[in-house]
Protein backbone atom coordinates (compact mmCIF):
# COMPACT_ATOMS: atom_id res chain seq x y z
CA UNK A 1 0.00 0.00 0.00
CA UNK A 2 2.66 2.51 1.23
CA UNK A 3 4.78 1.61 -2.35
CA UNK A 4 1.32 2.23 -4.84
CA UNK A 5 0.75 6.22 -2.26
CA UNK A 6 4.91 6.95 -3.01
CA UNK A 7 4.37 6.05 -6.61
CA UNK A 8 1.52 7.78 -7.10
CA UNK A 9 3.14 10.73 -5.05
CA UNK A 10 6.17 10.85 -7.39
CA UNK A 11 4.17 11.04 -10.74
CA UNK A 12 2.14 13.78 -9.74
CA UNK A 13 5.60 15.50 -8.50
CA UNK A 14 6.89 14.71 -12.11
CA UNK A 15 3.53 15.89 -13.67
CA UNK A 16 3.81 19.05 -12.12
CA UNK A 17 7.69 19.51 -13.10
CA UNK A 18 6.94 18.91 -16.66
CA UNK A 19 4.46 21.36 -16.77
CA UNK A 20 6.09 24.44 -15.23
CA UNK A 21 9.13 23.49 -17.14
CA UNK A 22 6.96 23.68 -20.34
CA UNK A 23 5.09 27.19 -19.27
CA UNK A 24 8.73 27.99 -18.67
CA UNK A 25 9.70 27.65 -22.62
CA UNK A 26 6.22 29.47 -23.48
CA UNK A 27 7.23 33.36 -25.23
CA UNK A 28 8.16 35.82 -23.16
CA UNK A 29 6.02 39.14 -23.69
CA UNK A 30 8.10 41.76 -21.90
CA UNK A 31 7.04 45.28 -23.02
CA UNK A 32 9.54 47.43 -23.47
CA UNK A 33 9.39 51.25 -23.33
CA UNK A 34 11.59 51.31 -26.09
CA UNK A 35 9.23 50.10 -28.57
CA UNK A 36 6.95 52.82 -30.68
CA UNK A 37 7.46 54.78 -33.84
CA UNK A 38 10.69 56.85 -33.98
CA UNK A 39 10.63 59.89 -36.36
CA UNK A 40 13.76 61.10 -38.44
CA UNK A 41 14.49 64.44 -36.79
CA UNK A 42 18.25 64.99 -38.61
CA UNK A 43 20.45 63.36 -40.95
CA UNK A 44 24.48 63.77 -41.05
CA UNK A 45 26.41 63.16 -44.22
CA UNK A 46 29.75 64.33 -45.69
CA UNK A 47 29.80 66.78 -43.02
CA UNK A 48 26.08 68.50 -44.00
CA UNK A 49 23.50 68.35 -41.04
CA UNK A 50 19.77 68.69 -42.16
CA UNK A 51 16.67 68.49 -39.98
CA UNK A 52 13.75 67.28 -41.62
CA UNK A 53 12.58 70.88 -41.86
CA UNK A 54 14.94 71.53 -44.03
CA UNK A 55 15.14 68.95 -45.82
CA UNK A 56 11.43 69.41 -46.97
CA UNK A 57 12.10 72.84 -47.99
CA UNK A 58 15.16 72.08 -50.11
CA UNK A 59 12.88 69.12 -51.56
CA UNK A 60 9.52 71.20 -52.07
CA UNK A 61 6.28 70.33 -52.57
CA UNK A 62 7.70 66.32 -53.59
CA UNK A 63 8.51 66.42 -49.72
CA UNK A 64 4.60 67.44 -48.82
CA UNK A 65 3.97 64.12 -46.89
CA UNK A 66 7.99 62.92 -46.46
CA UNK A 67 8.37 60.87 -43.49
CA UNK A 68 10.95 58.39 -41.99
CA UNK A 69 10.25 55.93 -39.22
CA UNK A 70 11.78 53.45 -37.57
CA UNK A 71 8.93 50.62 -35.34
CA UNK A 72 10.24 48.86 -33.17
CA UNK A 73 7.33 46.60 -32.72
CA UNK A 74 6.62 45.06 -28.98
CA UNK A 75 7.15 41.54 -30.32
CA UNK A 76 11.01 42.01 -31.29
CA UNK A 77 10.52 43.35 -34.74
CA UNK A 78 11.62 46.73 -36.36
CA UNK A 79 10.67 48.17 -39.81
CA UNK A 80 12.94 50.84 -41.36
CA UNK A 81 11.30 52.36 -44.40
CA UNK A 82 13.91 55.18 -45.98
CA UNK A 83 12.31 54.12 -49.77
CA UNK A 84 11.85 58.68 -50.10
CA UNK A 85 15.55 58.24 -50.26
CA UNK A 86 15.51 55.06 -52.44
CA UNK A 87 13.35 51.85 -53.35
CA UNK A 88 15.68 49.61 -52.13
CA UNK A 89 16.10 51.42 -48.87
CA UNK A 90 13.69 49.45 -46.45
CA UNK A 91 14.61 47.01 -43.73
CA UNK A 92 13.17 44.52 -41.51
CA UNK A 93 14.34 42.58 -39.10
CA UNK A 94 14.61 41.77 -34.92
CA UNK A 95 15.48 44.33 -32.52
CA UNK A 96 16.68 44.13 -28.88
CA UNK A 97 17.27 46.27 -26.23
CA UNK A 98 20.66 45.95 -24.73
CA UNK A 99 22.58 48.47 -22.07
CA UNK A 100 21.14 51.59 -22.74
CA UNK A 101 20.68 50.93 -26.85
CA UNK A 102 18.98 48.89 -29.26
CA UNK A 103 20.47 46.22 -31.01
CA UNK A 104 19.07 46.18 -34.69
CA UNK A 105 19.74 42.58 -36.40
CA UNK A 106 18.80 42.73 -40.56
CA UNK A 107 19.98 40.00 -43.26
CA UNK A 108 22.95 38.65 -40.90
CA UNK A 109 24.34 42.23 -39.41
CA UNK A 110 23.83 43.89 -36.23
CA UNK A 111 24.21 47.87 -35.24
CA UNK A 112 23.52 49.20 -32.25
CA UNK A 113 21.73 52.34 -31.60
CA UNK A 114 22.17 54.50 -28.74
CA UNK A 115 18.92 55.30 -27.17
CA UNK A 116 18.65 58.19 -24.81
CA UNK A 117 15.23 60.24 -23.73
CA UNK A 118 13.49 58.74 -26.51
CA UNK A 119 16.65 59.67 -29.15
CA UNK A 120 17.79 56.40 -31.16
CA UNK A 121 21.10 57.07 -32.94
CA UNK A 122 21.84 54.98 -35.86
CA UNK A 123 25.64 55.38 -37.90
CA UNK A 124 26.98 53.93 -40.35
CA UNK A 125 29.21 54.44 -43.18
CA UNK A 126 29.73 57.93 -41.87
CA UNK A 127 25.78 58.38 -41.67
CA UNK A 128 24.06 59.18 -39.01
CA UNK A 129 20.45 59.70 -38.63
CA UNK A 130 18.93 60.73 -35.65
CA UNK A 131 15.01 59.22 -34.76
CA UNK A 132 13.10 60.77 -32.06
CA UNK A 133 10.06 59.14 -30.61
Amino acid sequence: MKKNVWSKLLCMTLVLMMVFSLAACGKKTSKSSAAGTYNLQEISAAGITMNMEDLKATLGDAAKDLTFAIVLGEDGKFSLDMTAFDPSLSLEGTWEEKDGSIALTADGETINAPLKDGTLTLEADGTSMTFKK
